[in-house]
C-alpha cells in the first residue's frame, strides 16, 4: 500500500507478518473476499474480465477435466469443489457429467457466489456452496452416503496452516472408490 505524506527517501519499504497471522481463517477469508472478483479473471478496476481471463480459464479448464464422464450406480454423479475460488474447475467437471450434482466451498463467502454464479452461467442445474476450511470441510463427513464421487482441490493447500488437518478434511469428502484429484 503507499506511504501517506512526504518521506526523505526513496525506496520501498517491505513489511512481513509471521505465517501464523498471514493464514488466520480471518485474514484468509478478507484476502479472498478482497480479491474474489479478479480471481474469476475481472479487472479490479473495471469489473471486466481482463487480459490473465484465458489463462486463469485454460488452468482451470485443464484440471476440471480429470473426470470419469459416467455416472456412477445409475444416480448423478456427486462432484465437489474444494476450496472452489471462482468455481471453474468444479463447473468444467461438471459439465462433462450431464445431470451432476456440484458442491463447492471456500472461506470466501465471495467466492461462492461468483462459483454459483459461474455453475448457472455453465448450464449446472443442480449447484450447492457453503463457506468453510479444509481442515473442517462443510461437505462429506463420517458417513459414506455424504461423500462425494469425485473431489477436485486445485491450488488450494498452499494456504492451509495446517496440511496434515487439510490432507484429512480432504479425504473424508471422498467416497469408497471415488476420485481425487489435487492440482
Amino acid at each position: 500500500e503507499p506511504l501517506e505524506g512526504t518521506h526523505a527517501f526513496e525506496g520501498a519499504l517491505l513489511v512481513g507478518q509471521r505465517k501464523a497471522h498471514v493464514m488466520r481463517p480471518t485474514s484468509t477469508v478478507e484476502k479472498f473476499d478482497k480479491n474474489a472478483r479478479s480471481w474469476n479473471g475481472e479487472s479490479k478496476r473495471t469489473g471486466k474480465r481482463g487480459p490473465n481471463y484465458p489463462h486463469f480459464r485454460w488452468m482451470r479448464k485443464f484440471v476440471g477435466r480429470f473426470v470419469r464422464p459416467a455416472a456412477p450406480e445409475g444416480r448423478p454423479m456427486q462432484i465437489l469443489d474444494f476450496g472452489c475460488g471462482a468455481g471453474w474447475v468444479g463447473s468444467e467437471a461438471a459439465k462433462r457429467v450431464p445431470g451432476a450434482v456440484l458442491s463447492s466451498f471456500d472461506p470466501s463467502p465471495q467466492m461462492v457466489e461468483i462459483t454459483g454464479e459461474n455453475a448457472k452461467a455453465n448450464g449446472i442445474a443442480e449447484f450447492h456452496g457453503k463457506t468453510g476450511f479444509g481442515e473442517a470441510p462443510p461437505f462429506g463427513g463420517d458417513v459414506e452416503d455424504k461423500r462425494y464421487d469425485l473431489v477436485i482441490s486445485s491450488g488450494v493447500v498452499s494456504f492451509s496452516p495446517d496440511v496434515e488437518a487439510w490432507l484429512d478434511g480432504l479425504t473424508a469428502t471422498v467416497r469408497a472408490g471415488g476420485d481425487l484429484v489435487v492440482g
